[in-house]
């Protein structure tokens, strides 16, 4: 007994249905992991200091650094230490690595002040002091953080500083090295030059009248 033609036409509609699907569902996931690169990692980093006084010319200061996962994966740290990042002339010990340097007090008006002021100049220079941020992520020698989507870590280290200006540089190594790496250079004054007061708003009282 030969098939109704219809029953044809139904089977043909669904493998149309489903390639399109397919098709639909492949295309989809191109422009969200391809044009909107939404595999992509991405991070912003800022760093405050505050400092308090520990006797002359001495002060305890304290580095909080805001870590931002702004993309729409998540991101882990390099587990590998000491290094972290072999670079021939940009050595990092850790994968969330602060590094201070103090900055003499010589340079004349209009210097460039830079980390790495030559192109062939080492990182760490000597007397610099380098920090592991994530130090209490460490777990049997291998550094373990990591940032889910849209979520913001502060880490945070303190150390005793002599007075002067420093430059601290902030660096983030992913698990993918140079396609994961993130820096930033501030300038730290110790001890913290203090805020300007608010000037208060005094409240004018109405005669009274009689």
């Amino acid at each position: 007994m030969d098939t109704p033609s219809w029953v044809h036409w139904t089977e043909g509609l669904k493998n149309f249905a489903e390639m399109l699907a397919i098709l639909v569902g492949g295309g989809w996931a191109f422009f969200r992991f391809v044009l909107r690169r939404e595999r992509e990692t991405a991070l912003s980093m800022d760093m405050k200091s505050s400092s308090i006084p520990r006797g002359p010319g001495v002060h305890l200061v304290s580095f909080d650094v805001e870590l931002s996962n702004k993309a729409a994966v998540s991101l882990r740290a390099k587990r590998k230490r000491l290094p972290a990042y072999p670079d021939p002339t940009d050595v990092l010990n850790y994968s969330v690595d602060l590094l201070l340097r103090s900055i003499p007090s010589s340079l004349p008006v209009g210097a460039s002040l830079r980390w790495f002021p030559e192109p062939a100049q080492k990182s760490p220079q000597p007397g610099d002091i380098e920090v592991d941020l994530v130090d209490e992520y460490e777990d049997m020698g291998k550094t373990d953080f990591w940032m889910e989507p849209g979520e913001t870590y502060h880490v945070s280290t303190s150390m005793v500083l002599a007075a002067g200006t420093y430059l601290a540089m902030v660096t983030f190594v992913g698990n993918r090295s140079d396609k994961e790496f993130w820096r930033r250079v501030f300038v730290v004054q110790v001890p913290t030059p203090s805020q300007p007061s608010q000037p208060t708003q005094s409240a004018v009282v109405p005669a009274s009248v009689g």
